[in-house]
Order: structure tokens, then sequence, then C-alpha cells
């Protein structure tokens, strides 16, 4: 599992790499047609990679590295810095189509709280919610809480979805650290499963049918710290109403 997630500081200025390998060529008097027949490229490919038509490959890396005695991790990782770089400035546009999605969410809280890092700037704010949220754009958080998580908020409730979504992925996140002691009670379809965690709390997740709900006190949910949640008859853990629907059980279940 990676765990370093110091933050890289990134160029936002994209190199073609074929413009150093111009230079490369001037600094050796080199013209791009005997270029080309060193390394057996047509003269029209040489061209379309310092004009930034082409990528260079690692075929065309380790060729470059025969002629020009530079290594091809240098060609292979420029490329890819600037492919990278381009794609982060793309990114930099999309997030900025998104500042508008930090009216929904405390924002504000979550930093006094320390849940997310302080920013001044829209655009790091929105980077900022978004790693903590776990998705790479607020449609597709949206999606998955809709899809995956299943939850649903009772009609006419006042209730923040944004503050409720920040609230389930902080426990998410906390759960991750901490053990649980399974209780299970079985289902002709499944089992549904108590887990009481190591701290307290106010509230608990219960199942309703198929779906997830934030739900208040009851039955076996009535002590602080227990969440429950429906786990189907199958080989694979369902955790937290991932792959909530009941399935029919398989031979192997029974």
């Amino acid at each position: 599992m990676v765990t370093n997630a110091t933050p890289r500081v990134w160029s936002d200025l994209a190199v073609p790499p074929g413009e150093l390998l111009q230079e490369e060529l001037d600094a050796i008097g080199m013209t791009q047609q005997e270029f080309a027949m060193r390394t057996g490229r047509p003269a029209q490919v040489i061209n379309e990679i310092i004009r930034d038509k082409k990528r260079i490959t690692h075929e065309t890396a380790l060729e470059f590295e025969k002629v020009l005695g530079i290594p091809a991790y240098f060609w292979v990782n420029l490329e890819a810095d600037y492919q990278l770089t381009q794609a982060r400035l793309r990114d930099q546009e999309e997030l900025r189509r998104q500042e508008e999605w930090l009216k929904e969410f405390p924002v504000r809280e979550m930093e006094k709280r320390e849940w997310i890092s302080r920013h001044t700037e829209k655009i790091d704010k929105v980077r900022e919610l978004l790693r903590f949220l776990g998705a790479a754009s607020f449609p597709a958080w949206r999606h998955t809480m809709e899809t995956v998580l299943g939850y649903r908020i009772t009609p006419h409730a006042n209730v923040s979805e944004g503050a409720l979504a920040a609230w389930l992925r902080k426990g998410e996140l906390e759960g991750r650290e901490r053990h649980t002691c399974l209780r299970r009670n079985a289902t002709p379809t499944g089992a549904v499963c108590c887990a009481h965690i190591d701290h307290g709390g106010t509230g608990c997740l219960r199942a309703e049918g198929a779906r997830l709900v934030c739900g208040g006190r009851s039955g076996s949910c009535v002590h602080p710290g227990v969440a429950t949640f429906w786990r189907p008859r199958s080989s694979a853990m369902a955790y937290a109403g991932e792959g909530a629907h009941p399935t029919e059980p398989s031979a192997k279940d029974q």
C-alpha cells in the first residue's frame, strides 16, 4: 500500500521533447534528414516529433540513445513529464469549472476540524475536497453516493447533503484505522452485520430493504458506536452499502 502522500511541486510549463531534440541537433550540427537516416526512421517521423505531432516511444528513445549518446530514460521521462503536465493543465481547467460545488459542503468547518487542509484559492479548495471525498470529480462523487453507497434522504428533511456526505466519509476513513467486532444476524438472502466501533457515537446506519439510510436508535443499533450494514450471501464481503442489493444464495453459500 502506498502511504507516502507528500505533495510534490509540479511545473505548469509543458516543454515538448521535440523542442529539446531540435536544440541538441543544432548543438552538434546535425540536420533532421541526417538524424533520420542514422536512426533508421523516416524524416517525416522525426519532423513530427520535433513539431510535437508525434510522441517519443520507448523504441524511439533507444534509437536516440544510440545516435546521440543521451540515455533512453531521459527521452522517456521527458515525454512522460510533458504528457502529465499537459494533463494537469487540462485538469486545472476542469477543477475551475467545479468551484460552484464548494457551496454544497461545510468547507470552513471541515478546515476547522482539520479534515482538510486550509487553502486560499478556490481551485485548491476544490482539489483538497475531492481528495477527502476520494473522488476524481463531483459528478463522479454524486454517482458513487447514489449507486454504491445507496443512501437516501427523507423527502422534505432539512439536511445538508454535503454535510452528511462529509460525515459519512470521515467515518469511512476512521473506520479503516479501527478494529471492529462483527455480529451477524442471518436472513434468507444474506446477513445484517452490526459493527461495534471501539469509540462512541450518537447514531448508526441501518439496513432498510436493500438500501442504507441514515437512521436513529432502534433494535440492535440502540448503543452508540454501532453501525449496521447489509451483507449479501456471496463470497465477496459487502461493506458500507457496497453491493447492498440482495442476491439469490448460491449452492456454495447454503
